[in-house]
């Protein structure tokens, strides 16, 4: 078994599933796959200036975007041999895509299932080890990972795959890394475990603090007694302990969420971080839309409680 991607290989291909976020689509235009892995290669270029890892040595194997799913994703095989599937996070944005990710969000925080998405999810983790499984230099070995909501179509992934008839033939899931991701409605961990999944969570960041499992101590602001929503995997906390606090305002709240500040948490700021279009707090629409998402983050809000 080949090495297993580093943290900074992680972050990198968070940042690249972001890139269908930096062409600026309106409402009713789908870039072509063409424009999809130019805008890839044109970030993996930068990535690797950034970073010193030698991202351009990479292969996209797969990238499929249905918008109207709230689905992007992108799939690598590294210099490593490693398979690294990428799911892109919620874009704040009054476009097709951006209002079916924050839609997906709202279920998920709801405890219902984005079906269709979830459907893309696993479709695309499938067709990624297909894909990948007759390319040279390819070691065999399938990671998954995402922040935000990618993370949580990480997760899903890794569920899906954790079966080994789900995988491709000859392809192994080896595990993954995710960041910033709630847990999955009706997920029990101890009922379905999966081994070689870490889920990175900082203090302060609402939407990851947002499960069933979360360590003793933490700044949980799930309510006891609900169904499991378990991440997917060992929770590992990162950022500073008594970041959490009910009075955050909303910007605090998504200032300790953003992959940005993950990456500084890890040591790896010398990341690129490529800004999902348009910034959150570009349009009053953005703004609307991160504190319609914070109010659902307060469970008494959320479940009439308060």
């Amino acid at each position: 078994m080949g090495a297993s991607p580093t943290t900074t290989e992680y972050l990198i291909a968070d940042n690249l599933a972001y890139t269908e976020g930096t062409l600026h689509e309106a409402t009713s235009t789908i870039p072509t796959r063409a424009q999809l892995i130019s805008d890839l290669q044109h970030n993996m270029a930068i990535e690797q200036q950034s970073t010193g890892v030698p991202v351009t040595s990479w292969t996209i194997v797969d990238v499929q975007f249905h918008p109207k799913d709230g689905f992007f994703g992108v799939s690598f095989l590294t210099d490593k041999g490693n398979l690294i599937i990428a799911y892109e996070g919620t874009e704040i944005a009054n476009t097709t895509y951006g209002n079916a990710t924050i839609a997906a969000d709202a279920q998920i925080l709801l405890h219902q299932t984005p079906t269709q998405l979830f459907s893309d999810v696993r479709a695309f983790a499938h067709s990624s080890e297909v894909a990948a499984k007759g390319m040279a230099g390819f070691n065999g070995n399938a990671y998954v990972t995402g922040q935000s909501l990618g993370a949580i179509n990480a997760q899903e992934a890794a569920i899906y795959l954790n079966d080994p008839g789900n995988n491709a033939s000859g392809v192994h899931f080896a595990g993954g890394v995710t960041f910033a991701g709630t847990g999955i409605p009706g997920y029990s961990a101890k009922a379905n475990p999966v081994a070689n999944m870490i889920d990175y969570v900082d203090y302060g960041d609402a939407v990851g603090n947002y499960a069933s499992n979360m360590p003793a101590g933490t700044g949980n602001n799930y309510i006891p007694g609900l169904e499991p929503m378990d991440h997917v995997g060992t929770v590992v906390m990162i950022g500073q302990p008594g970041s959490w606090s009910y009075t955050n305002t909303p910007a605090e709240y998504f200032a300790y969420h953003v992959l940005s500040h993950d990456a500084d948490d890890m040591g790896c700021s010398n990341v690129y971080y490529v800004e999902p279009s348009p910034p959150f707090t570009a349009s009053s629409f953005a703004q609307e839309t991160v504190d319609y998402l914070f109010s659902l983050m307060h469970p008494q809000d959320l479940f009439g409680l308060g």
